[in-house]
């Protein structure tokens, strides 16, 4: 099934909802690493079990999603990064839109056609990192499930987890359908829709001291598809970036939704 989802209601909860990585537990720095960060499960998984998990025996910092040796598929033949956490099984139902089949019949189709259209494939929505990032962020997936063992901690906070089963989600589904559109064609999107910027175009708009990129294609999984890294910087490297939702352009002033919203 695909839908489409209308860019005049075109929200910004994926950035609203930075805190997933932040989890209101670990406080950090901007630009200090993964090692001082939230995605540090050292730092984060005493703090959220109240002392019962305290990380990895060897308080490796990278082990847990990544390993030099024996890596875990992907599933993915174009994006492996070493990976070394156990994947979320959920399917993933995209951000509420307008099935495609019924789009024409809308009895304000019109209303809706001046406003940008987008393809969201559930098939394929999750490629490249978003996937990954989910294996942490689903709700059912333990945190400490890596090198092949079986975790313990699952969080269940709203900080943390971003697609809960829900009423259309159901006990096969991660119910993406409340967040910010993931998984699509941003190329395609900027083609139809006049304050879409495009892709290619310098962010001249957005001081560089205050972003991670100089065009949006950076930002884009093989320069094209908005991922859940394309507004978070999971490693903590972009130091220009605002303190708590490890984001690659700051919030204030709305710059991270003026990076792709002409408004």
């Amino acid at each position: 099934m695909k839908l489409n989802f209308i860019a005049g209601i075109f929200v910004t909860v994926l950035a609203g909802s930075a805190s997933l990585a932040f989890a209101g537990l670990v406080s950090y720095s901007p630009g200090s690493g993964v090692i001082s960060s939230p995605h540090n499960m050292n730092l984060y998984l005493p703090l959220a079990t109240g002392g019962a998990n305290n990380g990895d025996n060897q308080q490796q910092v990278c082990k847990f999603c990544h390993t030099p040796h024996n890596t875990l598929s992907t599933g993915q033949a174009s994006y492996s990064p070493l990976w070394n956490h156990t994947q979320t099984t959920q399917n993933f139902l995209p951000y509420v839109g307008i099935e495609e089949g019924d789009y024409m019949t809308e009895p304000d189709y019109l209303d809706k056609s001046a406003s940008l259209q987008a393809v969201i494939d559930p098939a394929d929505m999750m490629d490249g990192p978003s996937r990954l990032c989910m294996s942490c962020h689903d709700g059912t997936t333990a945190i400490d499930s890596y090198s092949g063992k079986m975790g313990s901690f699952t969080p269940t906070s709203n900080h943390v987890v971003l697609a809960p089963d829900g009423a259309f989600g159901g006990a096969n589904g991660g119910n993406l359908m409340d967040d910010h559109p993931i998984g699509f064609s941003y190329g395609k999107v900027a083609a139809l829709d006049p304050y879409i910027h495009q892709p290619n175009a310098n962010i001249s708009w957005i001081p560089a001291g205050d972003r991670k990129c100089t065009t949006i294609s950076e930002l884009l999984y093989k320069g094209d598809k908005l991922t859940c890294a394309s507004c978070h910087d999971v490693h903590n490297t972009a130091n220009a970036t605002a303190a708590a939702p490890l984001l690659r352009v700051k919030l204030d002033g709305s710059k991270l939704c003026l990076t792709c919203h002409d408004k």
